[in-house]
């Protein structure tokens, strides 16, 4: 059988490579609206504590859905984490 000359042959190891190597702008956006009970479990705060942050301004503000649910953007609070 002869080999299309479409098709490109990789090892799997180099591939999987490729994959681990790629530069998150060339992904699509994966960011997920986290509540602030997801938010406190990921960064180990009370939600208390995470309110006080964010009123002195030290923590990302979050973004309103309806008129009582705020939700913060996972890579916000990943940035956030980074910066501590």
């Amino acid at each position: 059988m002869a080999k299309s000359p479409n098709l490109q042959f990789m090892d799997l190891d180099a591939y999987k490579a490729q994959i681990r190597n790629r530069k998150h702008s060339d992904q699509p956006p994966t960011d997920r609206a986290l509540t602030i009970r997801e938010v406190g479990d990921k960064i180990n705060a009370s939600r208390s504590t995470i309110y006080r942050w964010r009123d002195e301004g030290t923590f990302p503000r979050g973004k309103r859905f309806g008129k009582c649910s705020v939700r913060w953007l996972e890579s916000d609070i990943d940035l956030w984490m980074q910066s501590q």
